[in-house]
């Protein structure tokens, strides 16, 4: 998806050369850090910018006089992803173009063209500066790497996450989407294969391990096993070009005796790509849609209630750098077996929190924010960290399964804007 800014002008109006000149200038220094492409558009002749493009391609339509409605109105035929910017407004463009183009009815303009835009397209958005442009462009980015994604099973969903559908139809139908069953038995193959030579194996191991990394139960011979997962893992990715997989790894411990801990951790902080563990379908989609609106990596973890009232999230999957810094951790066994590797990351506190999950066969969305807080470790998974919710009651009466996607900054607004372009019903 490119991001182009077309700016609708109407000579009748901007008659005085100089002063066009100027304005052009302005838009292209004020907008091309943010965009792909500008394209400058006279007179309601929109060729120049559907020459080249693409359907999917996000236009931001910014009218600098009037009587071009008829073009913004026919550029959104053309194109499924478009949203007006209100470049008028003192404070965009500079103080000349702004009195300039309110003189030349730019604002009756926009609000006609949004007016009757939205009637028919609900992605239709109104921005009234850079920051929610800045904005805008990082929610339908993060709808196009939704839209049309590939993602990979390992295995088959683990019985016991009775929340998440076995239809993967429900999936793919609903946000179109290409999922690839992958047998167990391939990645046993692969992974009897893997080199611990190999350039891959040797990025991850210098990712978790160092003189100073402190390690627990795993043995030398737990760790290489670990990282092979993980550099299979990253290879099948790769393989199959996919955006993310969700791998049922307790179904893999006996065949490999080695959990896929290191690999979710490694893939969720240092790749493009997402992976959730116990084949969670819904939880890879919900952290394929945060992706690329997050402002730290995601983690997929358990909700523990406490008895006042907040929650203890755990899993033994954490990135080592929640907070895009990397934290204090040790290595320790999987919980639950006691084999594999795991890292038990010290996540930061006293910091906002976003936490989501879509759900209910694809149809919603659960967000809430919250503040981690210190807590007395629990004989449960490795990482473990206290949230205290912004509505503890919301949570428990809008949840829509075990697991939730946790990522450090609150991004609430830009869930909210994404849930909407996914056709998803939003609790909060």
């Amino acid at each position: 998806m490119k991001t182009i800014a077309a700016i609708y002008i109407a000579n009748r109006y901007w008659n005085d050369p100089k002063d066009l000149k100027y304005a052009m200038e302005d838009v292209e220094t004020t907008f091309i850090e943010y965009v792909d492409e500008l394209v400058f558009l006279f007179d309601n002749d929109i060729s120049a910018l559907i020459d080249g493009a693409n359907k999917d391609d996000l236009i931001v339509a910014i009218p600098l006089s009037g009587a071009v409605q008829p073009s913004i109105i026919e550029s959104e035929k053309h194109f499924k992803n478009i949203v007006i910017m209100a470049a008028y407004i003192k404070g965009v463009l500079s103080d000349k173009t702004s009195i300039l183009s309110t003189g030349y009815n730019a604002a009756p303009t926009v609000m006609d063209s949004y007016a009757v835009l939205k009637r028919c397209n609900k992605n239709i958005k109104l921005l009234l500066s850079i920051e929610e442009l800045k904005n805008t462009i990082k929610v339908f980015r993060a709808y196009n790497e939704v839209r049309g994604a590939r993602l990979l099973l390992i295995g088959d969903t683990e019985p016991w996450v009775v929340s998440s559908d076995r239809d993967l139809s429900v999936y793919e139908n609903k946000f179109d989407l290409n999922i690839v069953k992958i047998s167990k038995s391939y990645v046993v193959e692969k992974f009897n294969k893997m080199n611990e030579e190999d350039d891959g194996f040797l990025k991850i191991k210098s990712y978790f391990i160092n003189d100073n990394v402190k390690i627990v139960e795993p043995s030398t011979s737990d760790i290489n096993k670990a990282l092979r997962l993980a550099a299979v893992m990253v290879d099948l990715l790769d393989e199959y070009e996919a955006n993310g997989l969700a791998v049922a790894c307790f179904s893999l411990i006996e065949d490999l005796d080695s959990t896929a801990c290191f690999a979710l951790s490694y893939i969720n902080s240092q790749t493009k790509y997402v992976a959730s563990c116990e084949g969670d379908i819904e939880s890879m989609i919900s952290m394929l849609a945060l992706k690329n609106i997050a402002t730290s990596p995601l983690w997929m973890a358990n909700p523990n209630i406490q008895n006042d009232r907040t929650i203890n999230f755990v899993h033994c999957t954490s990135p080592l750098d929640m907070d895009k810094k990397q934290n204090d951790y040790i290595l320790r066994s999987h919980h639950e077996s006691g084999r594999g590797v795991s890292p038990e990351v010290s996540l930061p506190l006293g910091e906002i929190v976003t936490l989501f999950r879509i759900g209910n066969h694809g149809n919603q969305c659960m967000v809430q924010l919250g503040r981690t807080l210190e807590n007395i470790k629990e004989n449960t998974c490795r990482t473990q960290v206290k949230i205290d919710l912004e509505s503890f009651d919301s949570y428990i009466e809008n949840s829509l399964g075990c697991h939730m996607v946790i990522t450090y900054g609150d991004i609430k607004d830009k869930v909210k804007s994404l849930a909407e372009l996914l056709d998803l019903e939003v609790l909060v």
